[in-house]
Formats: structure tokens, C-alpha cells, sequence
């Protein structure tokens, strides 16, 4: 039996352009996210001021966009936000115990940190088991990948599309086909 080089390719079109559509273009949320980097569901952050904890008002700010977009790494919005530093506190410093040291900061020590060369640090929303896995990864240096609840879905409508493509497959191609032909009618002229 062969394989209709053309169907393929429309169905991996119609998949793609439908996971675009509805990722906002983020193909970066088909394949599962590093708990030790920022994840594929990033929207919004904040800055942190060194490896301090976020404030109340952050934690707010935080909460709000979790609620809004989930967690940075999986997706969810379920449970409590946790205002995740990144790069890592470990990352960052090169240790818990210089993290820690650095909490509550002097400028003299903030200014020695820019000098070594301590990278700044943002804090985005995370949720209390990605914020666990991390925890891990980071201490014992293991790469832990998380699969995003959001990119889940969208592969289901983009399955879901490419089957209505393929049953109305004919109807659709004339359609894109007098489009194409009026785009280049006016382009030409």
C-alpha cells in the first residue's frame, strides 16, 4: 500500500497550523519542558531581587497570572503558586548555602554578585509538585522533563482538525485553492 505524499503533508499542514493557532505560536509546548529552565508556558514574570522569597505583593501578582496561564512548566492551575526563581537559586549563586547567604542582600554584596557575575533573576508562577520535581533536579544535577496539560489539549483539536480536513478534504482544497488564486491575481496586478 502507499503513503499519498500530498495527504501527508496537508494533514501535517492542517496539525501544525492548528497547534499554532491555538499555542499562540509556541511549538515549544509539544515537546515536555526542563523543571531546571524556564517552561514552554511562560507568559509573564517578575523581577526578583536576589534569592529572596517574593513578597506578599509578588505572591499576589504571581497568583493571579497562575490562575490566568498555569504553571510555567506543566500548565496547571491547581493548588498553590509558587513564585519559582530562575535560573535556580543553586544555578545562580552555584549553591544553597551562597543562595541562602544572599538572602536580604546588602548592595555592597549586590554589586559584588553583578561583579562575579550572578545572573539576574526572575520569578514566575509555579505549581507545588513542578516546584518538588526541581527541587530534585537541581540538588542531584538530573534533568527532570514535565509534558504540558495545555499542549495536550491543543494535540487533541489538531488531531480533530486534520480529521475534518480529511473528510472534507476536497471542499477545503477548493476553497484555499480560489483563495490562492485571488491572492495571486491581486498580487499581480
Amino acid at each position: 500500500m502507499g503513503v499519498d505524499e500530498d495527504e501527508v503533508a496537508r494533514d501535517v499542514g492542517v496539525g501544525l497550523a492548528t497547534f499554532m493557532a491555538l499555542s499562540r505560536g509556541n511549538l515549544g509546548r509539544i515537546l515536555p519542558s526542563d523543571v531546571s529552565r524556564v517552561g514552554a508556558n511562560a507568559y509573564k514574570s517578575i523581577a526578583a531581587r536576589g534569592s529572596d522569597y517574593a513578597s506578599e505583593g509578588q505572591k499576589k501578582t504571581l497568583q493571579k497570572w497562575f490562575k490566568k496561564f498555569g504553571c510555567h512548566h506543566c500548565g496547571s492551575s491547581k493548588g498553590k503558586v509558587i513564585g519559582d526563581h530562575m535560573p535556580p537559586n543553586k544555578t545562580a549563586f552555584g549553591s544553597g548555602a551562597r543562595a541562602a547567604a544572599n538572602r536580604g542582600a546588602s548592595t555592597t554584596r549586590r554589586v559584588f554578585n553583578f561583579i562575579r557575575g550572578v545572573p539576574l533573576q526572575r520569578f514566575y508562577p509555579q505549581c507545588e509538585s513542578c516546584s518538588a520535581l526541581q527541587s530534585i533536579a537541581v540538588r542531584t544535577g538530573a534533568t527532570k522533563l514535565v509534558s504540558h496539560a495545555v499542549g495536550v489539549r491543543y494535540a487533541v483539536f489538531a488531531g480533530a482538525a486534520v480529521g475534518v480536513s480529511t473528510l472534507h478534504f476536497g471542499t477545503i482544497k477548493t476553497w484555499v485553492d480560489d483563495k490562492v488564486k485571488r491572492i495571486n491575481g491581486v498580487v499581480r496586478a
